[in-house]
């Protein structure tokens, strides 16, 4: 008994070669993403890990500005960190940040980048600055070691040279490499450090404002949440936002780790389109062998030998489609992986490198395995006679009951549609009748489905390209809908000389001006925290509000959404500020989304501090001014200023992971296309294996191929267009959820999906459409081996 099984399972390979070939390039697509989405995860948690052992990153920093002395400010934060036995470390970094209009790189002025670059000498205990071996850089006079974003963005390589200008000193460096910084790797952090020499640095330092970085290292035991309590309670100078190294980790391995979710979302998405491929391959093979499987079943053959026939067939397929998608998945991780190694380093470890990507694969064939397992219960439901009766009747179910009278009312093989078939060459078109006929059939859902869910991969990574690249996307950075955005930096120029600029300028619209402080706001557990506070008038551009609006008046606070539920307060509710010793109850007026300095931020119309943390100007122009123009002007009229286009504002901020989206989205929408080129031809072709009989009746009556050509281009265009638009609706829905979940923990729960329509509702559709009619052309070619003699 068992040597017939398995000579029926060799056979079955054998006649069903192309549905095997076809599965095993499913499975093995599907394992290699499964195993590189895997583990592009597990190699970024590796590689920070990593990065933190070389780098030893600070755990609390507190950025101080202002008019104040280096050496009095670390003689004050020494005298402090001696009586804290929470710290074990502690140093103040001195950097002088360089103004865009006074740095050129290999030629070209950094006027018009949103990057914030500063002079840093090398520190040597920790947050060290390394190198792509993890060493501590340690820049000759003459060189700079620039942050590894410049070289991730082509902006520079080694040798260019660099300029910096400082009142009458110019200092021409070169490009000695690029460094890691543990604090400000991402393209989310503006902020760069660019490391000098110690008399470079001295040379430029009496000519450029200095910014002071105030770090400390937690002794073991003590939180970072206690050592900011501890600092925000010490009364030392904080003129400037605080963060700890959680935030660090996070902008580290945010670009990647969203690069992994969508190779997941692919790979999930292939996943299940292989399921419903093979399901639709068991249920054809199950027909086709329900005269064995009862003549197996009336000689006493038991069910689960026959389930154990077809599962192992399918198994052997997994097997064999995980083996090669896993062999796949490792020059496909070591491709995609190049940010982390470029960002973070090698990762290493057992898990990262082999366990994560072989978890992967077999995850991918236990659920195919898994699912073949309950597919095939209905081969214990089926009775001898029920089988050997089905397989005259050519259906897998009993003739009776409600499916037997769907199959007698419709159909391409039904009698009615044979009736029907007569009139094949009269003017009721009746080869569109008969396809649309079998399109509405309930088997072709699988089909819809696999349509609809390559629909849904490819968009979903080109909606969420077109929305980080959309300009409105910059409200949810807590930039204004303006055109341009110009930072001021006291000690550099003021906003006095900006507004002087533009009421010379006609072609300026309209203007306000934002002046951002560090105030104190009570908590919902009643301790006070500090919180980033921007006043001014935020009703000229206003952002994207979650609940309410911007306040109109100075009793009135906007907070961001994370800022909101640490103050445990909502639109209407009141909370409490403490301004220079002062408390004040301000009534929330709206809370909006923001996903910058750690997304607790608010907005505010109090009086500014003589010593503000930024400043920031937007304005708008009148219409026919080219805004790159005017930003140039002002750029020249406005040397200490930065000018920015807020149109280019969150494309540059969000400059790595846009590169990645932007190869997610072409690699899922090439996917998408090539598998539903590969399942529509293998479906056809296995349909017309299955109706070669109705077809050769229908040949006999006088039917020609283009005629039956046509019954399965209506057919199949009509489930293609159905799936297309199917997909198209899902994308939008799932990719919309998808997106607020992902973005709800940076403090942008309300984010709406901005997709490009040429593209997500056009391009990709079209394509998708011209893939499913290749595979008809393809598919249709069985056709001409159909003969007058064969029969149903």
């Amino acid at each position: 008994m068992h040597h017939t099984l398995w000579r029926l399972g060799r056979a079955e390979l054998r006649r069903s070669a192309t549905v095997s070939i076809t599965l095993v390039v499913l499975m093995t697509m599907s394992a290699a993403l499964t195993a590189t989405g895997l583990a592009l995860i597990a190699r970024t948690l590796a590689a920070t890990e990593s990065l933190w052992t070389e780098a030893r990153p600070p755990d609390v920093v507190q950025v101080h500005t202002g008019q104040t002395d280096a050496a009095t400010l670390t003689e004050q934060v020494d005298s402090w960190a001696a009586e804290q036995p929470g710290v074990e470390d502690h140093m103040v970094m001195t950097t002088l940040p360089v103004p865009g209009s006074q740095m050129w790189i290999d030629g070209t002025s950094q006027v018009d980048s949103v990057l914030e670059p500063a002079l840093v000498t090398s520190p040597e205990r920790f947050d060290l600055l390394v190198d792509p071996s993890g060493h501590r850089v340690d820049p000759e006079r003459g060189e700079i070691w620039l942050p590894v974003y410049y070289e991730s963005e082509a902006m520079a390589q080694v040798g260019d040279s660099v300029r910096v200008t400082a009142g009458p000193v110019e200092l021409d460096l070169t490009v000695a490499g690029f460094v890691r910084d543990s604090q400000m790797n991402s393209s989310l952090a503006t902020s760069k450090r660019l490391v000098v020499s110690q008399e470079d640095y001295e040379a430029v330092a009496p000519y450029l404002e200095a910014e002071y970085y105030i770090e400390m290292l937690a002794a073991p035991g003590t939180s970072a949440a206690e050592l900011k309590a501890a600092y925000a309670s010490s009364g030392l100078p904080a003129n400037g936002i605080m963060v700890d190294s959680t935030i660090f980790r996070l902008l580290n391995g945010m670009s990647t780790y969203v690069l992994a979710a969508a190779v997941l979302l692919v790979a999930g998405v292939l996943t299940s389109v292989v399921l419903l491929a093979l399901r639709f391959a068991l249920l054809a093979s199950f027909e086709e062998d329900l005269g064995q499987i009862g003549a197996l079943r009336a000689i006493g053959a038991p069910t689960a030998s026959i389930r154990l026939l077809y599962l192992a067939r399918y198994a052997l397929l997994a097997l064999v489609g995980c083996i090669v998608g896993l062999a796949a998945a490792f020059p496909l991780t070591d491709t995609l992986q190049r940010p982390i190694e470029l960002y973070l380093g090698s990762p290493d470890g057992v898990i990262a490198m082999v366990l994560a990507p072989v978890s992967g694969a077999l995850l991918t064939a236990v659920v195919v395995v898994g699912s073949c397992w309950l597919m095939l219960g209905r081969v214990g439901r089926l009775s001898a006679v029920d089988a050997l009766r089905a397989a005259a009747t050519g259906s897998s179910a009993p003739p009776s009951g409600r499916r037997g009278r769907r199959r007698r009312r419709g159909g391409v093989g039904s009698p009615r549609a044979r009736r029907g078939a007569g009139l094949l060459g009269s003017r009721l078109a009746v080869p569109d009748r008969l396809g649309v006929s079998a399109a509405l059939q309930r088997a072709n859902g699988l089909l819809l489905a696999v349509v609809a869910l390559c629909v849904v991969a490819a968009v979903v990574p080109a909606s969420v390209l077109a929305t980080v690249e959309d300009e409105r996307f910059a409200t949810y950075l807590g930039v204004g809908q303006a055109e341009l955005r110009i930072d001021v930096r006291d000690g550099v120029t003021t906003t006095e000389a900006v507004e002087t600029a533009l009421a010379e300028r006609s072609d300026v619209e309209r203007s306000v001006v934002l002046v951002s402080d560090r105030y104190e706001l009570k908590g919902a557990d009643g301790q006070w925290a500090d919180v980033v506070v921007e006043s001014g008038d935020h009703e000229v551009f206003p952002l994207t509000y979650e609940a309410g609006s911007a306040p109109a008046s100075a009793e009135q606070i906007a907070l961001s959404v994370g800022q909101s539920e640490e103050a445990g307060a909502g639109v209407g509710d009141e909370v409490e500020v403490r301004v220079d010793g002062e408390v004040l109850r301000l009534e929330v007026s709206g809370v909006y989304q923001d996903i910058t300095n750690g997304g607790k931020t608010a907005k505010a119309r109090l009086t500014p501090s003589e010593a503000p943390l930024w400043q920031v100007v937007y304005l708008d122009l009148s219409g026919g001014t080219d805004p790159a123009d005017a930003a140039e002007a002002l750029g020249s009229a406005l040397p200490g200023a930065k000018v920015t286009l807020v149109s280019q504002y969150a494309s540059q901020t969000m400059g790595a992971l846009v590169s990645q989206l932007r190869t997610v989205a072409v690699v899922a929408t090439a996917a998408g296309c090539a598998l539903v080129l590969i399942i529509t031809t293998m479906s056809l072709t296995l349909i017309i294996a299955r109706e070669r009989g109705t077809l050769a009746a229908l040949r006999a009556i006088g039917a020609d191929r283009s005629q039956l050509a046509r019954m399965y281009v209506v057919r199949l265009g009509i489930i293609a267009l159905a799936g297309t638009a199917l997909g198209t609706v899902g994308a939008q829905l799932l990719g919309q959820v998808g997106f607020r979940l992902a973005l709800a923990g940076f403090g942008a729960p309300g984010v709406v999906l901005l997709p490009d329509p040429l593209v997500s509702w056009l391009g990709i559709p079209a394509a998708v459409l011209a893939s499913v009619l290749a595979a008809v052309g393809l598919g249709l070619r069985s056709l001409t081996r159909i003969h007058l003699t064969e029969q149903e």
